[in-house]
């Protein structure tokens, strides 16, 4: 799988840590990087369970885009600096 595409299904916090966790787990232990390269996520919910694990495969990922997705303002500083630290995304 090289792009995941969510879209209005009503997922919460974490139930997207528990997908990304499962895709980050997934990738074979010798390989240096995820396979998965995108990850549109748009209409649903994030919070620092998500942020946690997106922060794990975040320097594996080409592209990464959010629309309409509910952030805590409380997780809002930790994503903009996930996504400021200069990886590629």
């Amino acid at each position: 799988m090289k792009s995941l595409v969510i879209d209005s299904c009503f997922l919460a916090d974490e139930s997207f840590a528990m997908i990304l966790e499962g895709i980050r787990l997934q990738t074979p232990p010798r390989a240096r990087r995820l396979y998965l390269k995108q990850i549109v996520y748009s209409n649903n919910k994030m919070g620092p369970k998500a942020l946690g694990a997106l922060e794990k495969i975040i320097p594996s990922l080409v592209e990464f885009q959010i629309n309409n997705v509910k952030v805590p303002p409380s997780s809002t500083k930790t994503l903009i600096a996930q996504i400021g630290t200069g990886k590629r995304l």
